[in-house]
């Protein structure tokens, strides 16, 4: 090792011929020819003097400074890597069964093949290239050079495989400058990784493959990540490029606090260092990435404050096997806090699992956030079958709090067995908030609306978003095959109209202003519309108990309401709304005006109004 450190130093040519201004070396380590050329004046201008001199990029021959041209002929086996690690069998690519251990010889690699400049100069490091094997190793490697590529002959040829005693929050690479001041060369800038697979031993021996501390103009292409316990990628980066970037079996070690916030996501747009740059990542784009059997939150968009997170994902495909933290708000797989303009353009979200009990969304919009979605499916598809209605895989599709605004276009909502939401407590719209919603070409596939469902067709989307938009609902049937009616609904700020040619629901929750019209018109009768607020229907078999002044009543079975209903207290007179549902309490919107003893519930009926064709 000793002679290797040597000869990272210094190089003794045989035979080397020497022109005016180029000069060949004969490395004894690797046997290639390493072509210099003089040079006198660094890219950044400066004059080339003795203290640039490195022994790899620069070096001095009889009072003149010479550059590496071919130094990418190198690889980590010329300082020593074996690369030789095996696996138990060929189809685990976690479990390693033998392997020297290549974190030293990879450390003098990357160390020795980048050029540390002058600050500012924006000259930087070569092509680093590890060829096809499997390399173990417990480091981190940091990277502080502009340009500087990494590559290797594409995933699963050449691996790096993380191995260590404990869990680590280090990253495999960390690309990153120390900044001085607030000068824009804190960026790094350039270079990526490229063609190389990293893997972990388990989900919680290392959390992190790649970070990038205030990154720009980056490539990263053709990369797989496998057990990363918390983010494949995370950083601040700009103007950076993504393209086929695969993540299987990730996020084990993701956390939700009590109010569902994680705290990372397997690819996080939010790292944050003593870097004085307090911006967020900004106008990068993804081009075709895939999840595969990862738990916890896929994408977190997040920006510090008067910041904007601009990301644009053109492909992202996600077969997710989400885990069960506990929460009463689990980790969204798309979660977005404070981030503006960012798209999510073709793809799907399956969530399919056996036997998960889950309180999560598939995308939750929270702080200042705005979000484009289109050409995009949010599948739950349980492997049980249709008629299995035991598992609940999500509480609801989407949350989008208030100031948040999510733009929805030929997206499509399937769930052929109702499991969301489904369980004890009536649950939540499947869209949910106080934010804004635009749709445009939305479809839900969800279970029979009011037949074998627990949903009502007015309460698929909360009223209090101010939906704009239009939505088709096509039914499934209790063997899970798809109805022929099908049930299409216009919003406009939240209000309802309900096209149909026959007679509406007998269950649901109508708003003043709501319509239903007729495709077929009798006596020039085009629909009703809603003058005052109710449920129609009945209920049958629940009472209630509460004290005067409570916002809650209990009651042992809720199977009937949802969130929105309008119900009347026998020996009461008023009216009052369910703001949310608990197991067995109902909360209410206004406080009760006496007390109740298993009194009798009932809808409070909406009243309604024709309106008739107008001719002009």
């Amino acid at each position: 090792m000793k002679a290797l450190q040597i000869l990272t130093l210094f190089f003794f040519f045989t035979g080397g011929i020497v022109n005016s201004q180029i000069i060949s070396l004969v490395d004894p380590v690797s046997k290639k020819v390493l072509t210099y050329e003089e040079i006198a004046i660094l890219p950044n201008g400066q004059k080339v003097t003795v203290k640039d001199v490195d022994g790899s990029f620069i070096i001095q021959r009889n009072q003149k400074f010479y550059k590496t041209v071919n130094y990418n002929s190198i690889t980590p086996k010329n300082y020593g890597a074996k690369g030789d690690g095996v696996y138990s069998n060929s189809g685990d690519m976690n479990a390693l069964k033998s392997g020297s251990d290549d974190t030293q010889p990879l450390s003098v690699f990357f160390k020795n093949r980048q050029k540390t400049s002058a600050f500012g100069s924006h000259m930087g490091g070569n092509s680093l290239y590890i060829p096809s094997s499997v390399y173990p190793s417990s480091g981190s490697y940091v990277i502080d050079d502009h340009f500087t590529k990494i590559f290797g002959d594409g995933p699963g040829a050449t691996v790096i495989h993380a191995v260590a005693d404990k869990n680590e929050n280090a990253p495999v690479f960390l690309y990153g400058r120390k900044p001085v001041g607030n000068a824009w060369d804190s960026l790094l800038t350039g270079g990526g990784v490229s063609n190389l697979q990293i893997n972990s031993e388990n989900a919680r021996i290392r959390n992190f493959g790649i970070i990038l501390d205030f990154t720009e103009y980056m490539n990263f292409e053709n990369l797989s990540f496998r057990n990363i316990g918390k983010s494949a990628i995370k950083g601040n980066f700009w103007e950076s490029y993504f393209s086929n970037i695969k993540v299987e079996s990730s996020g084990q070690n993701q956390k939700a606090e009590e109010n569902g916030v994680p705290e990372t996501g397997i690819i996080d747009f939010a790292y944050s260092s003593k870097n004085p740059h307090r911006d967020a990542s900004n106008n990068s784009y993804f081009n075709k990435i895939t999840f595969s059997s990862c738990t916890g939150t896929l994408i977190k968009l997040a920006a510090a404050s008067n910041t904007t997170v601009n990301i644009n994902f053109n492909g992202l495909y996600a077969e997710t096997y989400p885990g069960n933290t506990g929460m009463p708000e689990e980790l969204p797989l798309i979660y977005s806090i404070n981030s503006q303009n960012n798209s999510i353009n073709s793809g799907f979200i399956t969530v399919n699992s056996s036997g998960t009990q889950r309180n999560g969304l598939t995308f939750l919009l929270d702080g200042n956030s705005s979000l484009a979605v289109s050409n995009f499916s949010f599948n739950v598809n349980p492997v049980e079958g249709y008629l299995k209605r035991s598992v609940r895989r999500l509480s609801a599709f989407g949350g989008i709090s208030f100031g948040s605004t999510i733009s929805l276009t030929n997206v499509n909502f399937e769930d052929p067995t109702d499991s969301v939401g489904f369980g004890i407590s009536s649950p939540k719209p499947l869209l949910y908030g106080t934010g804004k919603l635009l749709l445009n070409l939305v479809q839900f596939h969800i279970l029979d609306i009011n037949s074998g469902g627990t949903r009502r067709l007015t309460n698929l989307i909360d009223r209090t978003l101010k939906a704009t938009g239009n939505v088709l609902v096509i039914p499934y049937d209790r063997n899970g095959k798809v109805q022929s009616l099908q049930k299409s609904l216009q919003f406009n700020e939240g209000k309802i109209t309900f096209l149909t040619n026959s007679a509406p629901a007998t269950v649901d929750t109508w708003e003043k202003g709501d319509k239903i019209q007729y495709s077929e018109p009798n006596g020039g009768v085009v629909g009703l519309v809603c003058t005052e607020p109710g449920t129609s229907g009945t209920i049958k078999k629940i009472t209630v108990s509460g004290k005067k002044g409570d916002k809650s009543v209990k009651t042992i079975y809720s199977d009937s309401l949802l969130v929105g209903d309008w119900i009347k207290f026998a020996s009461t007179e008023e009216y009052n709304r369910i703001s949310a549902i608990r197991n067995n309490e109902i909360l209410l919107e206004q406080p009760l005006s006496k007390n109740l003893n298993n009194a009798a519930l009932s809808f409070k009926p909406p009243v309604w109004e024709t309106f008739q064709i107008i001719i002009k």
